[in-house]
């Protein structure tokens, strides 16, 4: 019996190839299915930095924007009560001329 031209040689030989061929290719499959989660992981990271970034600027505007609103009010109030002590002081310097000339 030959063996080198017997069939199950070949369909082992074969088997073994398509096996370890099959290994390869899953290997190939797995490290870019690998690099592809690893690429989108960090366009995720990048993304939610930029997006923090931009949240933490408007959170400053608008806090900035409170401020000087609240010190608007503060300055109108201040304004007012102002122009109530002038109204006042007027009035008291009426009376009191008013009270001079009696």
């Amino acid at each position: 019996m030959d063996l080198i031209n017997h069939p199950s040689i070949y369909i082992f030989l074969g088997l073994l190839f398509g096996l370890l061929f099959g290994f390869y290719l899953r290997k190939r499959f797995i490290e870019g299915h690998t690099q592809n989660i690893k690429e989108q992981a960090k366009q995720l990271i990048e993304t939610a930095i930029v997006e923090a970034e931009q949240l933490k600027k408007e959170a400053q505007l608008q806090s900035k924007e409170e401020a000087y609103q609240v010190k608007q009010a503060a300055e109108e109030e201040l304004k007012s009560d102002r122009s109530e002590l002038k109204d006042e002081r007027q009035q008291l310097n009426q009376k009191r001329e008013q009270l001079k000339k009696e």
